[in-house]
């Protein structure tokens, strides 16, 4: 009885003993989950931010990228225009892109209407293309006059994107060159030869059967 009383008292002092480690080992165990799940959370934070934050960049230079593109579809469209009226203009005016004449100076205002103001004007205000045109460089005669008639006119024409002031930063597109100086870009050229219409009743102005042979309006950046 005595050993068994022994045993039962070692017994019940090795089962105290084991209870105490364990009440004091449960609250540092459960500190120590508590902490990677602060440390989880917060990563999950940090990614969630990361994601929003290149999200929010892909949304801004999609928007950068549609406003280029518009600035972009409207100047080749107003460059292409103003060559076709230069075109047309000097098909009627039989002394211009001449060798010996005078060469022609048009002005189109490109910046768009936003009275209405639901759009917002893809152009800088006071943006416009001007045209130029000469006597094709190399040629000889063009449009010249020998005996009361008229020679085929072979013309250049150059189409030039200006503005009069510099744009400020969040300004539409304005036409001037990459380095953001006052002078003028080329946006556009045409070589056109003017054949002679011989019935036309005026000899002196024959030429004046269009023929496009090259039309380009360039990429502006």
């Amino acid at each position: 009885m005595h050993v068994l009383a022994e045993h039962g008292v070692v017994v019940l002092t090795l089962s105290h003993a084991r209870q105490g480690v364990r009440a004091r080992s449960g609250p540092a165990g459960r500190s120590s989950e508590g902490g990677a799940i602060i440390i989880f959370v917060l990563a999950f934070m940090v990614m969630i931010l990361v994601v929003v934050l290149a999200l929010f960049g892909m949304a801004k230079t999609q928007t950068a990228s549609t406003r280029n593109y518009r600035q972009e579809r409207a100047l080749r469209y107003a460059a292409d225009g103003a060559l076709d009226a230069a075109i047309q203009w000097v098909k009627v005016t039989p002394t211009l892109g001449t060798a010996s004449g005078s060469g022609c100076d048009m002005k189109y205002d490109v910046a768009h209407d936003d009275a209405g103001g639901t759009v917002s004007a893809p152009m800088a205000s006071g943006s416009f293309l001007e045209v130029s045109c000469t006597a094709t460089p190399g040629t000889t005669g063009s449009g010249a006059v020998a005996n009361g008639e008229q020679a085929a006119r072979d013309v250049t024409f150059t189409v030039y994107c200006s503005k009069n002031a510099a744009p400020g930063p969040r300004d539409p597109l304005a036409c001037k060159n990459n380095a953001g100086i006052s002078a003028p870009r080329v946006v556009g050229q045409a070589r056109v030869r003017y054949d002679v219409d011989y019935g036309w009743p005026t000899k002196s102005e024959w030429a004046r059967v269009p023929k496009i042979l090259t039309f380009t309006v360039t990429e502006v950046g």
